[in-house]
């Protein structure tokens, strides 16, 4: 499997008795892995009656271990060691989102406008790797991690935009799940149409 294909599996796998079980509500990122693996995606109904697609096959375990691989449950969890930007972007893609901040600025930051935020989420121990990783990858500074409500899940987020447009430029290749970058675009480029010089 090439890396991008690892970060599906890290973003939205789990391993049971031999078997590799995938579950999106895309069903782009099964696709990417049936392609390897030409097995059956089928249907079903998740948590809250949303439809989620699963792809299961065959896979050896010692094989994903070689890998540095955890279940998503683990208490801790670290990205593969082939990690490279093909990884990123999938991992990305599943598990980060990108939606407006409020700043602001003037006299007493009395007035507000709104800039880009990309936040990235996962394990305690993954998140920090995945912070060297994109600082390599894309060249934006280490960031400080921050914690969710639970005890295990931590995020980074990036507020800065030219670091944010680095990543996208970085980023923003095939294969890729095109609505997430469409989103990322779109969102850019409003900012950029309303920046002012504060």
């Amino acid at each position: 499997m090439d890396n991008y294909s690892l970060g599906i599996l890290w973003g939205c796998g789990n391993f049971s008795e031999n078997r590799m079980i995938i579950r999106h509500s895309e069903k782009y990122f099964l696709e990417k892995i049936q392609e390897i693996v030409g097995r059956t995606i089928y249907e079903q109904v998740g948590t809250s009656d949303r439809k989620q697609y699963v792809l299961k096959f065959r896979m050896e375990e010692s094989e994903l271990r070689e890998m540095g691989w955890s279940p998503r449950n683990a208490d801790e969890r670290h990205i593969p060691v082939s990690a490279d930007a093909e990884f990123l972007r999938a991992y990305l893609e599943m598990h980060s989102s990108v939606d407006w901040q409020t700043a602001y600025y003037g006299r007493n930051r009395s007035r507000k406008y709104k800039k880009v935020r990309l936040r990235v989420f996962g394990n305690i121990y993954l998140i920090d790797e995945l912070n060297e990783l994109i600082s390599r990858v894309c060249g934006t500074t280490i960031k400080t991690p921050q914690r969710t409500v639970g005890k295990t899940t931590m995020y980074l987020s990036i507020c800065n935009q030219e670091e944010i447009a680095q990543i996208y430029d970085m980023l923003c290749k095939h294969p890729c799940y095109e609505p997430y970058w469409e989103k990322y675009f779109n969102m850019m480029q409003e900012y950029a149409r309303s920046k002012k010089i504060y």
